[in-house]
């Protein structure tokens, strides 16, 4: 999904609200993946 995101967020034909959905997208795959990767960081150290 995120790199879908991205591939389309370039897309020059793709109209502006898409773009915007597609930041957010993204924003939420980013915040997802530093969840993910806190809790097993965190997980790792003990």
């Amino acid at each position: 999904m995120c790199s879908y995101g991205l591939l389309h967020a370039a897309d020059p034909k793709v109209q502006w609200y898409w773009t915007v959905g597609h930041a957010v997208v993204l924003a939420a795959c980013v915040f997802l993946i530093g969840r993910v990767w806190a809790s097993l960081k965190a997980t790792w150290k003990q």
